[in-house]
């Protein structure tokens, strides 16, 4: 086998193998974590729900929007020795026009992104979503969304920055409470 061939093997073993320890660690941690922290804020339109979880030494951060026909999504961010290694991102969000909507056009999307950071540096984003018209039937639409294939992305650390400056905005109306 030439030297090349045996370099892209070695990459993609190695890249498989700090993913598959992110979902290890993202499967345990949802399977065993401890709930510690509850926050529930009421706004305009609906109502946003913050948990803080914990195991050994890997902390969960959810968050549920739920503002009706607007927008439901939740957002979990796992973190591990100070570094946000995966951000998971599903539900539904509404689509803005800077115009009146019109009646073929979809007024929302389901999204399913999924991000994982090797360092502050080098991450992946997998997204996959489908938009959603008046007359579409949200379950069957989720059902669809499962079987549609992800886009996959390279992240840098302006991805990373971003991630971490929302996931700080959530963190501190947890302590805010």
């Amino acid at each position: 086998m030439s030297k090349l061939g045996i370099i892209i093997i070695a990459f993609f073993c190695l890249r498989t193998d700090w993913l598959g320890e992110a979902e290890y660690l993202i499967d345990q941690t949802d399977e065993r974590a401890t709930l510690s922290n509850t926050i529930k804020l009421k706004e305009k339109g609906g109502q946003t729900a913050i948990m803080e979880y914990g195991l050994d030494d890997v902390e969960k951060l959810s968050v549920h929007y739920d503002y009706g026909n607007v927008m439901d999504m939740e957002s979990n961010f796992y973190s591990k020795d100070g570094l946000i290694f995966s951000e998971f991102t599903v539900g539904q969000d509404v689509l803005i026009y800077k115009r009146e909507l019109q009646p073929s056009e979809p007024y929302a999307s389901l999204i399913e992104s999924k991000i994982y950071f090797k360092s502050e540096t080098y991450g992946l984003k997998k997204t996959r979503k489908i938009n959603i018209h008046e007359s579409d039937n949200i379950a069957e639409l989720k059902l669809k969304l499962k079987d549609k294939e992800f886009k996959i992305d390279t992240l840098g650390s302006t991805d990373y920055q971003r991630m971490t400056d929302k996931y700080n905005r959530i963190k501190r109306k947890t302590q805010q409470e």
